[in-house]
């Protein structure tokens, strides 16, 4: 003949639910501060990107501000060679309209002699 177990619940007692308690409060405990760890990484992290970010706008501000100055120079250098190319173009449209005395003289004498020998 077989023996017959019986199986024994044990009452909840107020020290197992306390015990039971304590185990969920350190997991608690141990799962924040987890968290807590992993979101200082986070935040050191995100505050080093957005250190370094700042430099390079910062870097790249001063790189721009160069650009335009140079560009400005450009602008002013090309605008004063424009202004000098207008003022030779000018004169030499000028020269060209208005010979100078000694010009006009020698032309004065070739058509003459050119005359001449025409008349001849």
């Amino acid at each position: 003949m077989r023996k017959q177990t019986l199986t024994v619940i044990q009452p909840i007692t107020y020290q197992r639910d306390a015990a039971d308690r304590g185990q969920l409060f350190s997991f608690y405990v141990e799962w924040l501060g987890f968290f807590v760890g992993w979101l200082k990484h986070f935040i050191g992290r995100l505050h080093r990107l957005i250190g370094r970010l700042v430099r390079v706008i910062g870097c790249l501000g001063r790189v721009i501000g160069r650009l335009v100055r140079v560009i400005g120079c450009l602008g002013l250098l090309i605008g004063r060679l424009d202004r000098f190319i207008g003022r030779l173009a000018l004169n030499l449209s000028d020269s060209n309209k208005k010979p100078s005395s000694n010009q006009s003289q020698a032309n004065l004498l070739l058509s003459k002699q050119c005359d001449d020998k025409n008349q001849n």
